[in-house]
């Protein structure tokens, strides 16, 4: 007896040990924020796309102030991100599930998604807690000027006009 009562805590240790997950470490983060409104009547039986142009960022001043090339960067990869409701505390009970794609300002067709959240939990309040995919966007974000698309589904028709930030940050491996 005595004998199983050691291996069940060896097993319940090494089942919370192995839970702890080293912080990941970036040689500096890229915050982005961008205002758009989502209006007043959107349906759920379509997908409804914002369009977030001309996020701009001077990766020579900006690798140029920590003293670090481009060639020293292995990976720019996602964060974290919010999505805020700015109009008050109206909850987005109403959104089934919402993602952010960016894109290549050059080549359209080149795009990945960053964040998404799927499904929304629906007790959520004003604010969206993104979840970050593994996804790299050093090609995309070396060439100073990307696009991004909010994505939305929703679970039920928009009562109201709510201004929208979204808050989302890139971290430089």
């Amino acid at each position: 007896m005595h004998q199983k009562v050691k291996y069940f805590l060896f097993l319940l240790a090494g089942i919370v040990f192995s839970g702890c997950v080293k912080q990941q470490s970036f040689l500096f983060e890229i915050p982005y924020q961008r205002d758009f409104e989502i209006k007043a009547g959107l349906n759920p039986v379509e997908e409804h796309n914002f369009l977030l142009n001309n996020f701009f960022v001077d990766t020579a001043v900006l690798f140029g102030s920590r003293n670090i090339t481009s060639d020293k960067i292995s990976s720019i990869v996602p964060v974290a991100m919010q999505i805020v409701n700015l109009s008050g505390n109206s909850s987005f009970d109403f959104v089934n599930d919402v993602s952010l794609i960016v894109s290549d300002r050059d080549i359209p067709n080149l795009n990945f998604e960053a964040f998404y959240r799927d499904p929304v939990p629906a007790d959520t309040g004003p604010q969206i807690d993104m979840v970050a995919t593994l996804a790299d966007f050093k090609q995309i974000i070396l060439k100073n000027n990307f696009n991004a698309r909010v994505r939305f589904r929703l679970r039920r028709t928009t009562q109201e006009f709510i201004t929208v930030r979204v808050v989302f940050k890139f971290g430089v491996r």
